[in-house]
């Protein structure tokens, strides 16, 4: 049984970045507390039952596919800006750190754990899905303008919900080290993939 759960929620008030599964959990939400009472009642059936667990916390995942209806995914979001010439509203610091893992190289994480899994028995893991490489908000949308070759269009504004996102989520795995040891999607060739999937998905009226 794989159960997927968020870094970003069960870290966003935790301390000493980068975290790893070692990181005593500190959410500020109730996003994050649910996903600590989904990943509690995922071991609990582990244990009870001797089935595989593992326990994916995923970093920020981006790429094609993302629901555009929801106010989530900055960089799908600067995307369909930069297509609508529409502004994107940004409520963290520039300097606000976050790891991004594109959606392709977060699944073949996946299929490899489960591959893995199913080859011995296994207590209940937590392990931690991320590229290992932190980048700021002022970052991405340096890549963005690199990829659209203008500047994104964006709005820094305030908004009651930054008080749940945490500043630094840098992220380091500790478990099952050879998951993570592949070559990741670089940032600008995510963002012209999602670019890319975003005008289809616009053009098809999705």
């Amino acid at each position: 049984m794989f159960l997927a759960s968020s870094a970003g929620g069960v870290y966003a008030g935790a301390s000493g970045a980068p975290h790893h599964e070692g990181t005593h959990p500190v959410p500020l939400g109730d996003y994050g507390f649910a996903k600590l009472q989904s990943e509690a009642i995922a071991t609990e059936f582990g244990e009870r039952t001797g089935i595989n667990v593992a326990i994916g916390r995923f970093a920020n995942l981006y790429g094609p596919g993302q629901n555009l209806a929801k106010p989530q995914g900055l960089i799908s979001h600067l995307c369909r800006g930069y297509l609508m010439a529409s502004p994107v509203s940004i409520y963290v610091p520039m300097d606000t750190l976050r790891d991004y893992l594109y959606v392709s190289d977060a699944a073949e994480m996946v299929a490899d754990t489960l591959a893995m899994s199913a080859t011995r028995r296994l207590s209940p893991t937590i392990k931690i899905f991320a590229s290992g490489e932190a980048v700021t908000i002022g970052s991405i949308l340096g890549a963005c303008r690199t990829v659209f070759r203008r500047r994104p269009n964006v709005v820094l504004a305030a908004s009651p919900l930054a008080v749940f996102q945490g500043r630094d989520l840098r992220l380091r795995s500790t478990v099952w080290p050879q998951i993570d040891r592949r070559t990741h999607r670089t940032l600008p060739a995510g963002i012209a993939s999602t670019l890319f999937a975003t005008r289809q998905a616009l053009g098809a009226g999705r």
